[in-house]
């Protein structure tokens, strides 16, 4: 899937996937070790070509040191920062 067509909402997403490997301070090829996939692999999940399925998401929470409730708690809160943006820019428009 070619990276234009990605949702704004999916964009969140793959930004904090990104952001927390690097905060963690491990390349592609450290996160593919971790999850026994290959670096390109890691690189389609972060791009949105490659989707992540709950599972991996969860050993990209323990990869990165941030237990998983807490992971998916920081992505729910970006969605709705995300989604209260959109709503108030929305509102602006009409």
């Amino acid at each position: 899937m070619p990276t234009s067509r990605i949702s704004e909402s999916t964009r969140v997403l793959l930004q904090l996937l990104r952001q927390s490997r690097t905060l963690a301070g491990l390349t592609q090829v450290d996160m593919a070790g971790a999850l026994s996939l290959k670096q390109s692999d890691v690189s389609k999940i972060e791009r949105g070509v490659r989707k992540i399925d709950v599972m991996e998401l969860r050993r990209w929470a323990v990869a990165v040191g941030v237990p998983f409730e807490e992971f998916a708690r920081e992505l729910d809160e970006r969605w709705s920062q995300f989604e209260r943006t959109h709503r108030y820019l929305a509102a602006r428009r009409t």
